[in-house]
């Protein structure tokens, strides 16, 4: 195969993979979590979804399933994620049902904070990352669900083996809609990972990879009618 030909099918291959990448949603939801010890009317029906439609962005989003019979306050959010060096400053549009922001970031720990706010007793494996949220005690009320954006370069991929774990520290547990007294370390580690019809656009690594070659090949089919 000469270099003009190769040149051509390397292109191709390169726009087929830009028509063919898709979106991804990596899910954890009920019955995957572990409970640290709370009653049966405390146990929360929680779901994380994280996706990454838009490239080098992943989206999470924390909430309660509309079906759970219990309810609690989010005092922290812990996942492991395979990229590693990430700040509080990758994190952006933070919103939370109560109005309340990070209060605390922690990386390689089990623990977000004083005031109760740790995994103790539930793992002892160190979460990658994790984001204490507003106070101990629920005097703005609970924080029941929140969201956020994470600044990942554009070549990372989102699957079930790059986010692995999520964990919840949750407080004020009970039955919905008001809760109680209960307080939780939930844990889950079966995430299902659903994949879009919708594309979504090539890295820019690519473009500039394909445009590099692009240029070679000129220059070398001029050299050759030199």
């Amino acid at each position: 195969m000469d270099y003009k030909t190769t040149l051509v099918a390397i292109a191709t291959a390169l726009g087929l993979s830009a028509g063919i990448a898709q979106a991804t949603t990596v899910e954890f939801a009920s019955p995957g979590w572990t409970y640290n010890n709370p009653g049966a009317n405390e146990q929360v029906d929680w779901r994380v979804s994280v996706n990454d439609d838009t490239a080098g962005i992943l989206s999470f989003d924390v909430s309660i399933d509309a079906g759970s019979s219990a309810t609690g306050d989010i005092l922290g959010f812990a996942f492991d994620l395979a990229d590693a060096g990430l700040t509080q400053s990758d994190i952006s549009n933070f919103t939370s049902s109560t109005g309340e922001g990070i209060t605390g970031f922690f990386t390689d720990s089990t623990s977000c904070g004083n005031g109760g706010c740790n995994w103790n007793g539930a793992t002892s494996d160190d979460f990658d990352y994790i984001l204490r949220v507003g106070a101990q005690g629920s005097a703005n009320g609970s924080i029941t669900s929140l969201s956020f954006d994470l600044d990942v370069s554009d070549t990372f991929m989102l699957s079930t083996s790059t986010l692995t774990r999520v964990g919840i520290r949750s407080q004020s547990l009970g039955a919905a809609p008001n809760g109680g007294g209960g307080s939780s370390k939930d844990i889950n580690t079966v995430p299902n990972e659903l994949v879009a019809t919708t594309p979504i656009p090539l890295p820019a690594g690519a473009w500039l990879l394909l445009t590099a070659m692009g240029g070679l090949g000129v220059a070398r089919l001029r050299k050759r009618s030199a």
